[in-house]
């Protein structure tokens, strides 16, 4: 992560580590997330997919003074911060500190690039100044790691406004005011980079979008903002400022609501292919599969290349070939049936003109007309019940010829799936838990074969 500051050459961040110290109790988050989950959640929880991270950023002006950082980490508790950047902290030594609610300060200095504390210029700065700054924010990009999520906040001194022209691949339109000189460069700078400005991206109100304003509490501008890359723009779900954060500054806090998105894999459908066995039971089909698998046994042993060394895996895939080959030319695959609608067309239809006579029913104006209508939608309901019970019968007495017809034929197969339907279990699953003698669930593949074999051992 790299943050930005203005007035001084060092950094403050403020990573919350544990659970507060005051009892918070398990209230909810508006992440749908307890107290608890939100303050356990540390920096690495970046890398999750499953978790929301709230990261700010504060021009703070000073923490060089009596109860500043008290009051940053109550406001950082207050909105369920997890990162906090802060800006002009006035402090001039580097190192880690922890705070009394479990908080963790970092203090960075310039040597240090893992994270990049940078003066950035004001728009009344020298060309020198500013090219100096995005060629020191340049390098620093460029020390990181490609594949990682990036991050840019800080107190910028930009405005980049609301019109996007010339600049769309690095914000949207709904930033405040309009660009300066200092805009136009962060812009082209994100632009070149493949950044996007995460404060225009979301359509707040400007309240919630002003960052700075003047002593004279008038000229209110969006000066501070939050870059990501464009890699992870998606996972930039909110920006918003919060007005309600208070520790004597000119700067609103900024905050940032991130969540991992990663790029959907398309699963790959497999379909498995079944022989139709059931032609086997054609005495030429069945003659026909024998003499292919005999020429092709002994086409195999006449092959030069064959190695007695072999070993049986490379013996039993070629077996298993020639049967695969000679089953689907012989006997082919076995087609897939469409379950039959069992309500005939008729009645669809008769449920039909029922619809378009409800229909007309809520429409109507009239009293008079409705009762006329509700009159013949009632008679069209108990058709539809009569029809659809003769249905019924005449669908069940069809399986019932269908299911005698296969015992009197011997076919076991089609008369266990008939039976199956008339006793509406024909789309049970297979994949019934299997428990142990004492009822525990047994997921392993090893314990699920093992109780199987008890099973059928003592039955």
């Amino acid at each position: 992560m790299i943050v930005t500051e203005t007035a001084t050459r060092n950094l403050s961040i403020t990573v919350e580590e544990s659970l507060p110290s005051t009892n918070m109790g398990t209230s909810m988050t508006d992440g749908s997330e307890s107290h608890e989950e939100a303050t356990n959640t540390t920096r690495e929880a970046l890398n999750t997919a499953k978790t929301k991270i709230r990261i700010g950023f504060w021009n703070v002006r000073t923490i060089y003074a009596a109860g500043k950082l008290a009051q940053i980490t109550a406001e950082m508790q207050r909105y369920k911060l997890h990162i906090l950047g802060i800006s002009e902290s006035r402090w001039t030594e580097s190192g880690k500190i922890r705070t009394t609610t479990g908080k963790t300060v970092i203090e960075r200095k310039t040597n240090q690039h893992d994270v990049a504390p940078v003066l950035c210029p004001t728009n009344d700065s020298s060309v020198e100044s500013k090219d100096a700054f995005y060629e020191q924010l340049q390098n620093e990009l460029d020390r990181t790691p490609q594949h990682d999520i990036k991050i840019i906040m800080g107190d910028m001194n930009v405005k980049v406004g609301s019109s996007n022209m010339h600049y769309d691949r690095a914000m949207e339109k709904h930033g405040c005011g309009c660009m300066n000189e200092n805009g136009k460069r962060l812009a082209e700078f994100c632009t070149t980079n493949n950044y996007v400005i995460g404060g225009t991206l979301f359509p707040h109100r400007d309240i919630h979008k002003l960052t700075g304003y003047s002593p004279n509490l008038r000229d209110k501008n969006q000066i501070d903002h939050i870059m990501i890359n464009g890699t992870w723009r998606r996972s930039l779900l909110d920006v918003r400022v919060k007005r309600g954060a208070d520790i004597e500054s000119d700067h609103h806090l900024v905050t940032a609501l991130i969540k991992l998105k990663l790029r959907g894999t398309k699963q790959v459908k497999t379909t498995v292919r079944h022989f139709d066995i059931d032609r086997l039971k054609d005495t030429r089909v069945k003659k026909e599969l024998s003499i292919q698998v005999k020429n092709r046994f002994q086409a195999l042993q006449n092959l030069p290349e064959l190695d007695e060394r072999d070993s049986i895996d490379k013996k039993w895939e070629r077996v298993a070939d020639i049967y695969r080959k000679c089953r689907g030319k012989c006997i082919g695959f076995r087609q897939q049936q469409k379950t039959k609608d069992w309500i005939t067309p008729d009645t669809w239809a008769k449920i039909s003109a029922g619809r378009d006579i409800k229909k007309k029913m809520n429409e109507a104006k009239s009293s008079r007309l409705k009762e006329r209508l509700q009159l013949e939608y009632s008679e069209i309901q108990r058709d539809v019940k009569k029809i659809t019970r003769t249905d019924k019968r005449s669908y069940m007495d069809k399986l019932a010829s269908k299911a005698e017809e296969a015992a009197n034929k011997g076919e076991q197969d089609n008369l266990y799936k008939i039976t199956k339907t008339i006793c509406g279990k024909s789309n049970t699953s297979s994949n019934v838990p299997i428990k142990d003698k004492q009822g525990k669930l047994l997921t392993p593949e090893k314990e699920q074969e093992i109780r199987w074999t008890e099973h059928f051992q003592e039955n």
